[in-house]
C-alpha cells in the first residue's frame, strides 16, 4: 500500500519477457533538467531468475545499460534531456 521506490520493467528480449526491478538512486541523480550532464543513477534490485534461463546475466546487464541510455531517464515519451547531456549509470 505504499511506494517502495522500485520501478518494475518488463524487458522483451529474443521472444521472452524478463522482469527487471530498478530503483532510482535519488541522492546521486540530477534533480534539475538544466544539469549538464543530467545524471541518472539506477540500482538493479533484482531480475526474475526464472526469466533469465537461456541468457547470460552479463548480457542482460549490458542490454539494460544500453536501453536506459537510449530511452533516457523516463522512457520513450520523455525526451526533455538531450542524449548528449545524459549520463546514465546502472549499479548491479
Amino acid at each position: 500500500e505504499g511506494y517502495t521506490g522500485e520501478t518494475f520493467f518488463i524487458l522483451h528480449y529474443q521472444g521472452k519477457n524478463i522482469e527487471v526491478v530498478l530503483r532510482r538512486v535519488s541522492e546521486k541523480s540530477s534533480v534539475k533538467l538544466a544539469d549538464n550532464p543530467f545524471r541518472v543513477v539506477w540500482k538493479l534490485e533484482r531480475i526474475n531468475k526464472d526469466d533469465l534461463k537461456g541468457f547470460e546475466y552479463q548480457e542482460i546487464l549490458k542490454l539494460l545499460k544500453e536501453i536506459l541510455y537510449t530511452y533516457g531517464w523516463q522512457g520513450m515519451g520523455h525526451k526533455e534531456v538531450p542524449q548528449k547531456n545524459l549520463l546514465v549509470e546502472l549499479r548491479a
